[in-house]
């Protein structure tokens, strides 16, 4: 069709049909209204064979969110090649998410902010922790970018949620993270002195009919999400370990994690310091208080959902408990070689009867050993210390229905 034969198709159709004539309202209409709206726009364009597109707005009283796009896109799978053995170890000069040094598992925080004193309540702590893998990975790709996005549906999911009500609880959050600041310090001397302030967020905007919030974090925080160093001391810690910690818990979860690195295992910290960092500068005044609703509080929950054992003690100024001197241990990477190998108490008291009578066993028993129930308690005994465990784990392998697995399996797990 020539260009003049389309003109003259066009204009016929105008002349049959009428105009296509677009007309946006700002509220759903009745069928009434929609015919005459109709009625009025012929009438007056004079064109009474016009075809009508009314755009009305979708009647909307609940939130919903559009989710993004790469959340749709599923990766190629990784060759053999080229695929990580340690995700959360591996470095590649690829801006990738699956080969960034410490993998979207992980939540990787400079010691400042986790030794910082902060006022946030429990979800706003989530928050946050939810941040770190997003933060790491889009820096790593834009240096400069401070804007990061979180979905209902990812909070929900992360903490086990109802989805509905995670929508008005991030724009609780989107209001309330503006208001809040931390503090940190110099813990070499472990001194309230000299303290250094930051807020959280410089913006931040609960994204109505979105479904997600837009966190715009500071420089401060940026850094202390994304830069470690030597300089910028760090911990890090899967995040499956604080989704069922409280406020308490994720506070004493992270305090100890910033130690595992220590020798000893132990670090003490003023009790004034504790008092701030558990926000109970107010509450609970007397000490016995504040170590049964708080710290043992937090230490208990921290030992029923992490693989970290805690114990502490006290240092005192005359009858004053001033610090107290936390004893943390992992657990995660315990194994055979780590632990003192001994007999259970009650397989000592099952063998020590059946090995009683056999001439293998005792034959180098002192003489003075005569009964059987002298033969037992010496066997006992024997079993009890970790030098003469290898020996009878051969006796009782031998000699009777010793199951070595199930021992081993319930050795590690009374040290852990």
């Amino acid at each position: 069709m020539t260009p003049e034969e389309m003109q003259g198709f066009q204009d016929k159709l105008r002349q049959d049909f009428g105009h296509t004539i677009r007309v946006r309202v700002e509220k759903p209409l009745t069928p009434e209204e929609r015919e005459a709206l109709i009625n009025h726009i012929r009438y007056t364009r004079n064109d009474f064979n016009a075809s009508i597109e009314i755009i009305e707005p979708i009647p909307i009283d609940f939130d919903f969110e559009v989710l993004p796009f790469e959340e749709e896109i599923q990766k190629p799978i990784q060759s053999p090649q080229n695929a990580s053995s340690d995700a959360s170890s591996t470095t590649s000069d690829k801006k990738d998410d699956s080969n960034w040094v410490y993998g979207p598992n992980w939540i990787v925080l400079q010691n400042r902010l986790l030794n910082a004193i902060t006022d946030l309540t429990h979800n706003e702590r989530r928050l946050i922790m939810l941040l770190s893998p997003k933060v790491r990975a889009a820096v790593d790709k834009n240096a400069n970018q401070r804007t990061f996005m979180l979905t209902a549906s990812e909070f929900a999911k992360e903490y086990g949620l109802e989805k509905d009500g995670t929508y008005q609880l991030l724009s609780e959050l989107s209001d309330s993270l503006l208001q809040k600041a931390f503090w940190f310090y110099d813990f070499k001397a472990d001194e309230v002195v000299n303290r250094k302030g930051s807020s959280w967020v410089t913006e931040c905007e609960y994204l109505k009919g979105q479904g997600r919030i837009a966190v715009t974090l500071t420089d401060t925080v940026t850094e202390m999400l994304t830069v470690f160093d030597k300089s910028n001391t760090f911990t890090k810690y899967e995040r499956r370990y604080i989704v069922e910690l409280g406020s308490y818990g994720i506070l004493m979860f992270e305090l100890v994690s910033s130690c595992l690195h220590l020798q000893s295992g132990k670090k003490a910290y003023s009790v004034a310091y504790l008092r701030q960092k558990f926000n109970c500068t107010d509450k609970y005044g007397k000490i016995t208080d504040f170590k049964t609703k708080v710290l043992d509080k937090a230490i208990a929950e921290v030992e029923k959902h992490t693989p970290l054992k805690v114990s502490y003690t006290e240092n005192k100024i005359g009858r004053e408990i001033s610090e107290i001197v936390f004893c943390i241990r992992d657990t995660s990477s315990t194994s055979l070689e780590d632990i003192v190998k001994v007999f259970s108490p009650a397989e000592i008291k099952k063998y020590g009867w059946k090995l009683k009578d056999k001439h293998e066993v005792v034959s180098n028993f002192p003489q003075s050993i005569k009964t059987p129930v002298e033969t037992q308690k010496e066997i006992e005994a024997r079993m009890a210390k970790p030098e003469y465990y290898a020996e009878y784990v051969r006796y009782l392998k031998k000699l009777t229905d010793f199951d070595e697995k199930l021992h081993i399996k319930n050795m590690l797990k009374r040290a852990n």
